[in-house]
C-alpha cells in the first residue's frame, strides 16, 4: 500500500514536470492559459452582444406624393417591423448624417414613383453605412414593400390584360381588399418573420437567424478550444522529449506506467484548468457543468494521448486543428444538428463534442459515456503504440 502511494506521488509530481515541458516553457504555459481565458471572455461577449431593437434609417424623397408618402409607412410598419426613418431635405444633408453614425442607410426615393413601380424599373437607391451590419437585411425590406406596393399599382392592369377589358370600380375595390388580405399574410405560402423587432414587445425571442443551422454558443466555443489545446498538446506524446524521458524512467520499478499516467494526469490537469478558466466569463458552471465538463475534459485527454503517440510530434500538431474543428463541427458545436436534418444529431452523438453539449441539456447518460469512451481510448492509447513497435521491430 505504501508503495502504491509512493508511485502514485511520483506520477504526479512527474506530471507536474511534464506539463511545462509540453507547453514548451512556463512562458508558454501561462500564455497559453493567459490567451485561452482572453477568447473565452471575447467569445462570450460576442455572443451575448445585444442586437439592435430598431433600424435607423434616413430618407429623401424626391417624388413627395401620396404614394411616396405611403411607401414610407409601409417601411415603417413592415410586418411589425421596428424602423426609425428621419425625413432629410436633400442628398447632402443625409449623407452628413450618416457619415457621423446618426444612421444606418440612406433611401433615397426616385422621381416618378408610381411609373417606376408600375413598369417595374428601378424607382429606389439605397445607400448603407460604411460598416453596416444590417445591409442586406435593410434591402431586402425596401425591395420587398416595393414589390407589394408595384403588385397593387399594376393590379388594374393585370386585370385588363386578362379579360380584355377595364376593371370596374366594385372590381377594383375587390382587387384591393385582396391586395390587404395578401399583404396581411393571412392565407400566405410564405411564412414573414419579424427583423428587428423589440423581443420584450412580442414576448418571445428575437427571430432574426438568416441560417437557422448556424447555432452559435458559447459552451460549444469553449469545448472547440479545449479540444483543439488538448489535442496539440498530446503531440508530446509522439515526441523525441518523451522518448527519452521514458528510455530514463524505464530502469525504475512501474517506470513505463509512471510515465504513461504521469503524460496523462498533466493533460487532465491542464484541461481541468481550461475548464475552470471558461466559467469565469460565464459565471460558474454549477454542479452539473463542472460534472459534464469533467467527464469531457477526461475523454479529451484519452483522444490527445491516443492521437499523439500514434505519431511524431510535427504529423500530430497538424493533424489537431482538423480533428478538433471537425468533430466540432459534427458535434454541434457551431451548428443546430436538429436544423440540418438526416442522420446530423446521430452523428454529433458519436463525437465527444456533441455527448458534452448533450449532457449539458440534462441528457445525463452522456456523462457516463464520455466517461466510457475516453477509458477505452486510454487503454487503446496504452496498447497501440505497443503493437506498432513490435510490429516494426519484428519487420
Amino acid at each position: 500500500m505504501r508503495e502504491a502511494v509512493k508511485t502514485s506521488y511520483k506520477t504526479l509530481a512527474l506530471a507536474l514536470i511534464k506539463l511545462p515541458a509540453m507547453a514548451g516553457g512556463h512562458f508558454a504555459l501561462a500564455f497559453a492559459l493567459a490567451a485561452s481565458l482572453l477568447m473565452f471572455f471575447t467569445a462570450h461577449f460576442a455572443l451575448n452582444a445585444k442586437a439592435p431593437s430598431a433600424l435607423e434609417l434616413v430618407y429623401v424623397d424626391n417624388d413627395d406624393t401620396d404614394l411616396s408618402k405611403e411607401f414610407i409607412s409601409l417601411i415603417k410598419s413592415a410586418n411589425g417591423a421596428s424602423v426609425m426613418l428621419t425625413q432629410c431635405a436633400d442628398a447632402e444633408q443625409a449623407k452628413a448624417v450618416l457619415e457621423s453614425g446618426g444612421a444606418e442607410g440612406l433611401l433615397i426615393i426616385r422621381p416618378g414613383l408610381d411609373e417606376s413601380l408600375a413598369s417595374g424599373s428601378a424607382a429606389f437607391e439605397y445607400l448603407p453605412a460604411r460598416g453596416a451590419s444590417s445591409a442586406q437585411a435593410a434591402r431586402e425590406l425596401i425591395a420587398g414593400e416595393a414589390v407589394t406596393l408595384g403588385s397593387r399599382l399594376r393590379a388594374a392592369g393585370y386585370f385588363e390584360a386578362l379579360s380584355g377589358r377595364e376593371p370596374t370600380a366594385d372590381e377594383l375595390k375587390k382587387l384591393e381588399a385582396v391586395y390587404s388580405v395578401r399583404r396581411s399574410g393571412e392565407g400566405s405560402s410564405v411564412e414573414k418573420t419579424t427583423v428587428f423587432a423589440d423581443p420584450a414587445a412580442a414576448g418571445k425571442p428575437r427571430e432574426t437567424e438568416l441560417f437557422s443551422a448556424f447555432f452559435a454558443r458559447y459552451s460549444g466555443f469553449a469545448s472547440f478550444v479545449i479540444m483543439l489545446v488538448l489535442l496539440m498538446l498530446g503531440a508530446f506524446c509522439g515526441s523525441r522529449d518523451e522518448r527519452r524521458a521514458l528510455e530514463r524512467i524505464s530502469a525504475l520499478k512501474f517506470g513505463r506506467v509512471m510515465s504513461f499516467f504521469s503524460t496523462f494526469f498533466a493533460l487532465l490537469l491542464f484541461g481541468l484548468l481550461l475548464l475552470a478558466l471558461s466559467f469565469i466569463p460565464s459565471g460558474t458552471g454549477g454542479a452539473w457543468g463542472v460534472a459534464s465538463g469533467s467527464a469531457y475534459v477526461f475523454c479529451a485527454c484519452a483522444l490527445s494521448m491516443l492521437l499523439g503517440s500514434l505519431s511524431g510530434s510535427a504529423r500530430a500538431e497538424l493533424a489537431s486543428p482538423l480533428v478538433a474543428f471537425l468533430t466540432a463541427l459534427a458535434g454541434g458545436c457551431f451548428t443546430d444538428p436538429t436544423a440540418l436534418g438526416g442522420g446530423f444529431k446521430t452523428l454529433s452523438r458519436f463525437t465527444p463534442q456533441g455527448q458534452y453539449l448533450a449532457a449539458l441539456n440534462g441528457e445525463t447518460a452522456y456523462i457516463a459515456v464520455l466517461f466510457a469512451l475516453g477509458t477505452a481510448l486510454l487503454i487503446l492509447s496504452r496498447l497501440l503504440p505497443r503493437a506498432a513497435n513490435r510490429a516494426y521491430h519484428t519487420h
